[in-house]
């Protein structure tokens, strides 16, 4: 996902052949990469939603955007595809 000088992206792993399934959210600014993390417990079932959002949430905090990019970019992951999120 592109929104203005960011590049949004993210990794998942949710197959059951590894210890934690996970999702990973990059995003990438003036040449410099935040990362931001959600991980499942054994109990917990995959979430791809579940867990761009949690991971999201918190590469975003970890970058320092201003708030007004940062309502940017929850609109446009909002709207990322036609189903719309919440």
């Amino acid at each position: 996902m592109k929104i203005d000088n960011l590049t949004i992206r993210w990794v998942h792993n949710g197959y059951a052949d590894f210890k934690h399934k996970h999702t990973q959210c990059l995003i990438i600014r003036d040449n410099m990469t935040f990362c931001g993390y959600a991980l499942c417990s054994n109990k917990d079932s995959f979430s791809r939603d579940t867990g761009r959002k949690i991971s999201l949430a918190r590469a975003l905090k970890a970058s320092q955007i201003p708030k007004e990019e940062r309502l940017k970019v929850w609109e446009a992951y909002r709207n990322m595809t036609v189903k719309k999120r919440w």
